[in-house]
């Protein structure tokens, strides 16, 4: 009966992912080929079948249209005729529309043709074609303004009025809409995924596990490789220092008599016809990579040894968040090993995603920079440091891993000064550790050893970076970033800080999304805010929105009070601790980027980490504790679309970014996805 059983229960499910797989090929025929049904029975007809007139351009006897000016107009004379669509098929070219149309809307002196739509049309990309608008009662003429990407010459194939569009199946979206559907019934409160517990998620769980991770990996994988700019860099301080240190010294070029006597100065371009090194530190007379040299010596130096190339920073990211998604799941499977045990494994996964996606990891990797490198490396580093020390909990019994997590926490500074802030962890690990220390009898042999574990470490690494900072700039304590001269040292540096504070936190964590109507739907550029302190122009990059409205989970912080007022009150004691240390933490690093460069989304990720890590502590007290039966129904519904909602706006990043465009690297691969989206 049980084999019966197991049978039917396996055949339903089954049953389930067909049904899932049905419903997203109805989606993908009857409401993203809409525009079949809609135009069955047009009546098309071909241009020669109207008055044309050309302008800016003249037509050959094969048919090739020559623009004697950037851009052609065509102008198709209609006589009161409905128009409804435009098919227009240019041979093997790529070329602009902007498609202007006159009817009943305007009339009377100001009877121009008004702009109707903009698009770029494809030869390869069929979707590209077949150009709807609307039209306001019968149209009197259709003006088509046209711009070839390349040369000046288009052969079009077909230009035709009210033609019936074909279907245009996709099975792209087809799989995009099954995985959605999927992804909402698997995190469904019913699931199996719910009754689990994280840590016990058995060998379905554990598949699931690595399905998201090499998943999330190759879509990374695959939207990097498929953007050429972000593998032909010019600016590469990392792999130049890679190329110093094979060469015997540590400085990466030499500037010129006439540069150096501007030594300490804010220099942007150069002297004379001599650029200075852009953020470089120049030192007398010659410049050095100031950015922590851990990467370095991870992974460009042995790349450089073994391949003879440069390795490249988009290389070098995806390498690191290898290490990083793991590490994440690692340490909050770690924290409810630790104090809360009876929780779901669903609840564990989806906030690893989101914190995965919530602290702007795709934004960095969408735009694959030196700075971004050091940053996701230290991050990395504390990730894992962190799991370490929770793992060595009491730390007299276990200094092995207490080391291991000490030596990843030490190396943070050698990538990035300022995440050093995370080693104040140890204050509530201590606390969670105390009354280990009260009940056992911990011998003094001990004692002395779980302190070696902690103080070597950061000991080597202080003294290693101690040596190469003096080589470099005769001090121990001096990185170089004051000797930078195409920045914003922070010696020259008059900041208001009581009115850039305010704006570093607005931007970071309250800033509202900026959204437009056509694909990547998210806006991405740069603009200033018009302050200008010693000639220097702060500059703050607005892909992504703050923390807080691109990651919901994260309001759950503002429930922190609950389990403050609770009666755990060693919760509620860890919890103080660790709020106070998120407090620290953002605020110097909201300082700290103000007085040296600028208020960036990159910046987010140093602090962003801390609040996800307290913010699951949140999550997994209340739903032991306060979340009720009927609370625990709909809650997994409100954290797969936060979820979704994060995803949707980080996965986005790589098409809006300002640095690397997509539209520019690879246009045909862009517009392939831009139809996928508008498919109207």
């Amino acid at each position: 009966m049980e084999k019966m059983s197991d049978k039917v229960n396996k055949r339903q499910r089954f049953t389930v992912h067909i049904l899932f797989l049905a419903v997203s090929v109805v989606i993908e025929l009857f409401i993203c080929n809409f525009r079949v049904f809609q135009s069955a029975f047009y009546k098309d007809s071909d241009i020669s079948d109207y008055l044309v007139q050309i302008d800016q351009a003249h037509l050959l006897p094969n048919g090739d249209l020559v623009l004697d000016e950037e851009t052609a107009f065509i102008s198709v004379i209609i006589d009161n005729e409905k128009i409804h669509n435009v098919y227009i098929d240019p041979e093997n070219e790529t070329c602009d529309l902007v498609l202007y149309v006159q009817d009943e809307l305007i009339s009377g002196a100001e009877n121009k043709p008004r702009s109707a739509v903009e698009r770029k049309i494809f030869h390869q990309i069929k979707a590209s074609q077949y150009v709807f608008f609307e039209s306001f009662g019968n149209s009197k003429l259709i003006q088509l303004e046209l711009k070839p990407l390349n040369g000046n010459i288009i052969h079009f194939n077909s230009i035709k009025f009210n033609v019936s569009r074909p279907l245009l199946f996709s099975w792209i979206r087809v799989v995009i809409f099954f995985s959605l559907i999927e992804f909402l019934y698997l995190f469904r409160p019913e699931s199996w995924v719910w009754q689990r517990m994280a840590l016990f998620p058995g060998r379905r769980g554990i598949a699931l596990l690595g399905l998201l991770y090499f998943g999330i990996l190759l879509i990374m994988v695959m939207l990097m490789r498929n953007n050429p700019l972000m593998w032909n860099e010019t600016f590469n301080p990392y792999g130049e220092l890679a190329d110093a240190i094979t060469e015997g010294h540590l400085y990466v070029g030499e500037a010129s008599p006439e540069i150096s006597a501007y030594e300490g100065a804010l220099l942007s371009w150069g002297v004379n016809d001599e650029r200075v090194m852009f953020d470089h530190a120049l030192y007398k007379g010659k410049y050095y990579v100031y950015h922590g040299i851990l990467p370095v010596l991870l992974m460009y130096l042995p790349y450089r040894l073994i391949t003879g190339k440069v390795m490249q920073d988009a290389a070098a990211e995806l390498i690191i968040i290898a290490f990083l998604m793991p590490g994440l799941y690692m340490l909050s499977r770690e924290i409810i090993r630790r104090r809360f045990k009876k929780i779901n494994y669903a609840l564990n996964l989806l906030l690893t995603i989101a914190t995965f996606f919530g602290c702007s990891i795709p934004v960095l990797l969408s735009e694959p920079l030196v700075y971004h490198v050091a940053i996701l490396t230290g991050v990395t580093l504390t990730v894992w440091g962190v799991f370490f020390w929770i793992r060595a909990l009491p730390f007299a019994d276990n200094p092995g891993i207490l080391f291991g997590g000490s030596c990843c926490m030490a190396l943070v500074v050698a990538c990035r000064p300022t995440l050093f802030l995370y080693s104040l962890l140890l204050v509530p690990f201590m606390i969670l550790s105390y009354k280990d220390y009260i009940k056992k009898n911990i011998s003094l042999r001990q004692g002395v050893f779980a302190l070696l574990a902690v103080a070597v470490p950061y000991a080597a690494v202080a003294i290693g970076l101690m040596v190469y900072n003096y080589i470099r700039f005769d001090s121990p304590f001096q990185f170089g970033l004051i000797y930078n001269m195409t920045s914003i040292p922070s010696k020259q540096t008059a900041v208001d800080v009581f009115e850039m504070i305010p704006l570093a936190f607005h931007e970071y964590l309250f800033r509202s999304p900026k959204f437009e109507r056509l694909f990547p739907f998210i806006v991405g550029h740069f603009e200033s805010n018009a302050k200008e302190y010693t000639g220097t122009i702060y500059y703050y990059q607005t892909i992504g929105c703050g923390l807080f409205k691109q990651s919901p989970v994260l309001l759950i912080l503002f429930f922190s009070p609950l389990i403050i007022r609770g009666k755990q009150k060693k919760k509620k004691i860890l919890l103080i601790v660790l709020l106070a240390i998120i407090v620290v933490v953002t605020f110097y690093i909201c300082f700290d980027t103000i007085m040296t460069q600028c208020v960036a989304t990159r910046y987010t990720l140093e602090f962003s980490l801390l609040l996800f890590i307290v913010a699951d502590i949140v999550w997994f007290s209340l739903w032991n504790v306060f979340f009720s039966d009927n609370m625990k129904k709909v809650i997994p519904w409100l954290l797969e679309i936060a979820v979704i909602t994060s995803l949707c706006i980080q996965m986005l990043s790589f098409f809006a970014t300002p640095a690397y465009p997509f539209y520019l690297g690879n246009i045909e691969f862009y517009y392939n996805v831009f139809y996928l989206c508008h498919f109207i």
